[in-house]
């Protein structure tokens, strides 16, 4: 599900999350059954596929879920962040809250956190529908080390990497554009 919503099918699962005849439990169960749905495939627990490596991640550097326990969305709060937790981190990887707190620590002090990232040559790029854009670094795009930071309004995650296509907004070809150009500098 998280592809085809970052992946522009956003107005698809808003019209099954919206339908009055079925509760909004069962609208959810719908869009998880869907066969479109490429999430939905059974995931090998021996096998390290991207899910699982993007857990793995998240569990031992990031430690931001998402989560929806505010209960302020269509999804109530059957999304804990304990869920979140227990099972992708405490059944995966046998990786307890006190242990990803440690390891998202040691990331920070590692390299810098946001306040003192220290790389060269980087391009944030952001979409204004991707919930990951709240935690990424924005710049005045001044910096000398090459920091620069995009963000394309009405795209979602990984936008900019999706092969271009005619109905794409003027912003995300521009956007594109720059990666390129800043790319090219710095490979001279």
């Amino acid at each position: 599900m998280n592809f085809d919503i970052q992946g522009g099918r956003v107005g698809f699962y808003c019209s099954i999350m919206l339908n009055n005849e079925k509760s909004p439990l069962e609208n959810l169960a719908l869009i998880h059954k869907n066969p479109q749905n490429k999430d939905n495939e059974e995931r090998n627990d021996n096998e390290w596929n991207w899910a699982k490596t993007w857990d793995w991640q998240t569990c031992t550097e990031f430690g931001w879920y998402q989560t929806t326990d505010s209960g302020r969305n269509i999804f109530g709060t059957a999304i804990s962040l304990d869920f979140s937790v227990n099972y992708e981190c405490l059944k995966q990887f046998g990786i307890n809250i006190n242990d990803i707190a440690e390891s998202v620590e040691y990331t920070l002090k590692n390299y810098g956190g946001i306040e003192n990232y220290n790389a060269t040559n980087i391009v944030f790029v952001n979409g204004s529908n991707d919930p990951w854009h709240a935690i990424s670094l924005y710049t005045n795009n001044t910096s000398p080390t090459g920091i620069t930071s995009i963000l394309i309004n009405g795209t979602a995650h990984c936008y900019d990497m999706y092969p271009p296509s005619e109905s794409d907004s003027a912003e995300l070809k521009a956007a594109r554009q720059k990666i390129g150009e800043l790319i090219g500098e710095w490979l001279k």
